[in-house]
């Protein structure tokens, strides 16, 4: 077994280039390990401006293989870019199934870093680990970062807060159309992509997503998101993928959205991180857990549970100690 390296081993190994660096700070942040957080909290560049875009959508619509022809291109174009992979969680090991990762082989290595990661229970498909992954690619130094969501459905719109660039795949003969009355996912998108089209009913859903674009014609700041057609498993529109992308980056940057847009994305990370720590601190600490039982067992015994829910947060807020700890 190899010796753990230390943490300036770690950081100098990270600085230096090696990739493995890269996997063991991910690794670290990931199993919750504060060794994880003091790296990155010494890596980070207020300076790092890789261009963040998000890919998501229904499951079946070929994100997966979108990602994968897409991060081959970059990388064959010399570009250095960071692939997180959501994928599902095991509902016994809370762990990633992995599926992305496998699918991904012919483009692991050389200038494409893919991490698969767990939702870990997450309801709009992000878990904290996967902010922190996406500014450890940062600190890196990579051109761009993709973050392929779960697909998830109308829910699925977390990503938003993490990227520059939102893209909703779609595709023909998959009842999308039927969606388009509903908010959520289709309403956070710089870019429709239309995965499959040479699938019949492209050109019905193309229309239909016109018109959905004429009744939402601004996502912010004046921009008006385009329909890019693709054949994911062919190459097929990468090039107009590729175009859409860089015309939303340059948008941004001239509409100064971009530096109001990281901003958001700063107090979003503040209060996840609050809660996050609110968690560990005040629900998971022994006196939390028995405060938690003691509310379970005045709520089955007749009390009313919004009653307890406030009266337990005020106990938790205030620090309040069980009745072990201050015998202790």
């Amino acid at each position: 077994m190899s010796r753990r390296w230390t943490h300036e081993e770690c950081l100098e190994r990270f600085r230096a280039g090696d990739r493995r660096a890269v996997g063991r700070v991910i690794s670290l942040i990931e199993q919750h390990d504060p060794e994880g957080t003091a790296l990155l909290g010494e890596l980070y560049r207020s300076d790092a401006r890789a261009h963040r875009i998000g890919i998501t959508g229904a499951p079946g619509v070929g994100k997966s293989t979108l990602v994968n022809v897409f991060a081959k291109r970059l990388s064959d174009e010399g570009q250095k870019l960071g692939v997180i992979a959501i994928d599902p969680s095991s509902p016994f090991t809370k762990g990633a199934f992995l599926g992305d990762r496998v699918r991904m082989q012919d483009v692991k290595g050389g200038n494409v870093f893919i991490r698969s990661m767990a939702t870990r229970g997450s309801v709009g498909g992000l878990s904290w680990p996967a902010w922190l992954t996406a500014a450890v690619f940062e600190a890196f130094g990579l051109n761009k970062v993709i973050i392929e969501t779960v697909g998830v459905g109308q829910v699925d719109v977390d990503v938003q807060e993490l990227v520059d660039t939102t893209c909703v795949v779609l595709q023909p003969e998959a009842g999308d159309s039927m969606q388009f009355l509903k908010a959520g996912l289709m309403e956070i998108a710089h870019i429709y992509i239309v995965n499959k089209a040479d699938k019949p009913g492209t050109r019905a859903m193309i229309a239909d997503l016109m018109e959905f674009v004429k009744m939402h014609p601004e996502v912010e700041g004046g921009w008006t998101p385009p329909i890019v057609e693709t054949v994911a498993n062919e190459g097929q529109g990468l090039d107009e993928l590729t175009e859409a992308l860089d015309a939303h980056r340059k948008h941004l940057e001239k509409t100064e959205a971009l530096e109001e847009k990281r901003r958001l994305r700063i107090r979003r990370q503040l209060k996840a991180r609050f809660f996050h720590r609110a968690k560990i601190d005040l629900w998971n600490r022994p006196s939390g857990t028995e405060q938690v039982e003691a509310a379970v067992d005045r709520i089955q015994q007749g009390a009313n549970p919004l009653e307890e829910a406030d009266r337990l947060a005020r106990q938790l807020l205030a620090g309040e100690r069980s009745a072990s700890e201050v015998e202790e």
